[in-house]
């Protein structure tokens, strides 16, 4: 519904190191070049040659709703197009953590929320140095590049300034062609608030902002007494229609009576 950038890098918007006019060359849709890296491989029109079937990948989800399961679908319909079957593998959480940390998927989905607004904190999300499978940490891809290596550690020591930028920019380029990740979407959210509320804007991270929230007491307080003021036209509506349907029973009731 338009809640968001397209992601053509790990790198989201308000960070250093972000080109709004970047474009990944890789990340757009192009089937017929799809299709003949596919032959290169060994897989004309997806068809695996040993079976003489569909080449069948797996796509790996902690997620077993209903509503997850559509929305993967969107991608595998996407990647039937080629000719590959993607099977959808739902687990619980525990199970599909297990997976990623053994290197046992082809295919998942996952997201970053930032502990602080750096490029740091994104790059290093494929430093070899935090791969899941040697070290548990969040390089889920166990992505592994020399020359990545040796400019994010460049990198992360330098302040933001042309030097930096030259590393990053050389990094993006790296991750671009070797692809361990398909950059998906930097989410946007919105919330409402009400005006005595203070302090409360998203940050985008994931350092708990709660402890800053204030409250106006003062204009809450206004702001209640103004909206809560008594609707009373209900209530004389409901006195009417009383005195219309019960008053001319008790009339008709007292002249019985005599």
């Amino acid at each position: 519904n338009g809640r968001g950038i397209p992601a053509q890098s790990p790198l989201p918007p308000g960070i250093f190191g972000y080109d709004p006019d970047y474009v990944n060359p890789y990340r757009a849709v192009n089937l017929e070049r799809a299709r003949d890296l596919l032959s290169e491989a060994g897989y004309p029109d997806g068809i695996d040659p040993e079976t003489g079937k569909p080449l069948q990948l797996t796509f790996d989800t902690p997620d077993t709703s209903a509503q997850g399961r559509l929305r993967f679908e969107f991608f595998t319909r996407a990647w039937r197009q080629l000719g590959i079957n993607v099977k959808i593998e739902a687990t619980n959480y525990n199970r599909f953590q297990e997976k990623v940390r053994n290197g046992a998927y082809q295919l998942f989905m996952w997201g970053w929320i930032a502990d602080y607004p750096d490029p740091e904190n994104f790059l290093f999300l494929l430093w070899s140095e935090m791969a899941r499978s040697n070290s548990g940490g969040p390089n889920t891809s166990n992505f592994q590049d020399p020359r990545y290596d040796e400019l994010y550690l460049e990198m992360k020591g330098l302040p933001n300034g042309p030097r930096r930028d030259k590393a990053i920019q050389e990094m993006i380029a790296i991750l671009a062609t070797e692809r361990p990740w398909i950059e998906l979407i930097h989410s946007e959210s919105y919330s409402l608030f009400h005006d005595w509320l203070k302090n409360v804007k998203p940050l985008g991270m994931s350092t708990p902002m709660t402890k800053y929230t204030d409250l106006d007491p003062v204009s809450r307080a206004a702001r209640r007494d103004e909206w809560n003021q008594p609707i009373l036209w209900p209530l004389y509506v409901a006195l009417a229609l009383f005195v219309i349907l019960i008053v001319p029973g008790i009339f008709t009731f007292m002249r019985e009576r005599q």
